[in-house]
């Protein structure tokens, strides 16, 4: 055990990760819920959309994806805080009982702590994440500054309400404002395999752009058409690779865009043909990612240790891990008080 106060570092580079021994990685679906526009939470895909299967897309060339911009509704609260985590645990487990028993699993999070991590050795971006150890398992918080969105972000949205539908068979509308209260989420159980044999289980949730008609999962993509190969490639495709790797997501739909914000294509790419043109190697992102995390576990051995996992911005920048943590009193124990 560290001494108080240790910070350690964990290099992040490609160079450091790419003669790792080849780990495993399996992702099982546990759960769903959805939040209406009220953000209630329901047990349930009453708030999921699907792929409109028979859009007419020649009719969706030159549609203005700023349209409805000025009546968004963005969420009541920011994407990522573990108290959604914990309302489902609540609702999911009435009875409560013994939270280890329950999940399985060593650490529960959101996908996206999990994402940055995974992409750190081929992205530049900083990011930061608390941990504290309660009822025997580590629960996750993003370091995140909320920002209000913008029309880049809006134009992702509104192209996923283009190409979907949230009751099958009903035609897309260019008209329709979004509202983001509106959400469904799919919560994954996954084993990450070191190269002793050594497992982490993961428990974390992520919301789901959408469905076709065998539910298998989907993500919408807009992308400025001028700056395709050297943008997408270089970075964004890493992120999008990521990402979905989390959650078995196999195909993206990516709209490409005018500088004004037109849509002027519709393509689609598969998660296997992102890591080839991106030249990524996949056992990398696993490598860093069970790096970081079994440190983090053999630093959080008893309830209440905590600590802060933090990377500047920059390619060469390591992680660094402070113990104890700066933020560890982040859980709502109202929601966890039938579990032990």
């Amino acid at each position: 055990m560290p001494n108080l106060a240790d910070e350690m570092t964990i290099p992040s580079t490609k160079a450091d990760f790419l003669k790792h021994d080849i780990l495993q990685f399996y992702v099982n679906r546990i759960g769903e819920y959805s939040f209406d526009l009220n953000r209630n939470m329901h047990l349930d895909q009453r708030s999921a959309r699907f792929l409109n299967e028979t859009a007419p897309l020649e009719e969706l060339m030159e549609v203005d994806l700023n349209r409805g911009f000025d009546t968004f509704v963005d969420k009541k609260y920011g994407e990522g805080h573990i108290d959604v985590i914990l309302e489902w645990l609540e609702k999911k487990y009435p009875k409560g009982g013994r939270l280890k028993d329950l999940l399985k699993v060593d650490i529960v999070c959101f996908r996206g702590t999990l994402a940055r991590i995974g992409q750190s050795p081929y992205c530049k971006d900083a990011f930061g994440f608390h941990a504290v150890r309660n009822r025997d398992i580590i629960f996750l918080l993003e370091i995140k500054e909320y920002t209000d969105y913008d029309i880049a972000t809006y134009r992702g949205y509104k192209f996923e309400q283009l190409m979907t539908v949230s009751d099958k068979g009903r035609p897309s509308t260019i008209f329709e404002p979004i509202n983001r209260n509106e959400e469904y989420s799919v919560v994954y159980r996954s084993h990450l395999y070191g190269p002793a044999g050594n497992r982490i289980g993961l428990c974390y949730s992520a919301e789901t752009d959408a469905m076709d008609n065998r539910e298998n999962l989907l993500e919408f993509k807009v992308i400025n058409s001028p700056v395709l190969d050297e943008q997408l490639f270089n970075v964004k495709a890493k992120r999008w690779w990521m990402q979905s790797y989390l959650t078995t997501v196999k195909k993206f739909y990516v709209g490409h865009r005018t500088e004004k914000g037109r849509l002027e294509k519709i393509s689609t790419i598969t998660l296997d043909a992102l890591a080839r043109k991106s030249d990524l190697c996949p056992n990398v992102c696993r490598a860093v990612l069970y790096e970081v995390l079994s440190r983090v576990m053999e630093l959080l051995v008893d309830d209440g240790d905590t600590c802060t996992v933090t990377r500047a911005k920059g390619s060469e920048s390591p992680i660094r891990i402070k113990y104890p943590g700066d933020g560890g009193d982040f859980l709502n124990y109202t929601l966890l008080k039938n579990f032990y």
